[in-house]
């Protein structure tokens, strides 16, 4: 069932918002759009089946929301984010609610949730706020012109964005990756096609090479060489399924250093060659289609 029940009540010169050309994306998680909003008492909106996820941060003003069984009252600092598939009612409760909001969606984001937030709703009052800020303010200037390379770091920015997500909502705030850690994983994931060596790593964050390798494992599961492999073939994956680049484009724009060596590092992590996945995914798209 599908439903949209809405009453504005915006003040206007505080609204800006940007929307994504999501009718050529190709990669697992992308921005629908996105904006600051501020809304007055008498604002409220009531959907279901609504095929994106909202992320919420409250800056000032208090609003409600009810999502499923859950109530919850949102106040600054106060983030939420859920599927809007299901159904949920959110509305100001003063005279002035406002909050940055996003909407995305995408393959990935559905897959990511329904392990990691059975119930669809995830919500954290996080003691700094501004990661996320420097989140949204990384995604505007991408989502002005729509291009492939935009588009890819989109999706590598909501996809971290999900990893500390899948930290928080599995381990709780208590045990929160350090921020040395979460600095680096950032960091990883921005300057991938770049070389990167676990010394620089290491020095970036005033640690030695020991000490930081053993932190990171212990909050990853992975080394610093292991991530940052599996990034680049996370990435090799994805623009093997999306675009027409060779093989040895692929290799060579996730920084491998060679093509030989792209293809022994993802057969083994895949179990088939690039172009064995390649031909695997376009024949299983086609029998789905």
């Amino acid at each position: 069932m599908q439903y949209l029940r809405h009453q504005p009540d915006g003040i206007q010169d505080r609204i800006v918002s940007y929307v994504g050309n999501v009718k050529q994306t190709l990669f697992p998680h992308y921005v629908e759009s996105m904006g600051i909003n501020a809304q007055g008492e008498r604002y409220f909106t009531e959907r279901c089946g609504y095929d994106t996820f909202f992320l919420c941060l409250t800056q000032s003003g208090e609003g409600y929301l009810r999502y499923g069984k859950r109530e919850q009252t949102l106040s600054p600092g106060d983030l939420v984010i859920f599927d809007c598939m299901e159904p949920h009612f959110y509305c100001s409760r003063s005279s002035a609610w406002q909050f940055l909001w996003i909407h995305f969606k995408g393959y990935g984001c559905r897959e990511f949730f329904r392990k990691v937030c059975a119930d669809g709703l995830f919500f954290l009052h996080p003691e700094n706020p501004e990661p996320i800020y420097g989140f949204y303010r990384q995604l505007i200037p991408l989502l002005s012109t729509h291009t492939l390379s935009n588009d890819l770091h989109i999706s590598e920015l909501l996809g971290a964005f999900l990893h500390t997500v899948a930290r928080y909502q599995l381990w709780g705030e208590e045990k929160r990756i350090p921020t040395a850690i979460e600095q680096t994983i950032a960091f990883i994931h921005e300057n991938y096609q770049r070389n990167l060596s676990v010394e620089q790593l290491a020095e970036r964050e005033n640690y030695s090479i020991y000490h930081f390798t053993k932190l990171f494992k212990k909050y990853t599961g992975q080394s610093p060489y292991q991530y940052i492999l599996s990034t680049r073939l996370h990435h090799a994956q994805q623009m093997l399924l999306s675009t027409d680049y060779t093989i040895e484009e692929v290799s060579r724009f996730n920084n491998f250093s060679s093509c030989s060596r792209f293809i022994s590092f993802f057969t083994r992590a895949f179990g088939m060659t690039p172009m064995q996945y390649r031909k695997n995914s376009a024949f299983m798209s086609h029998v789905k289609g």
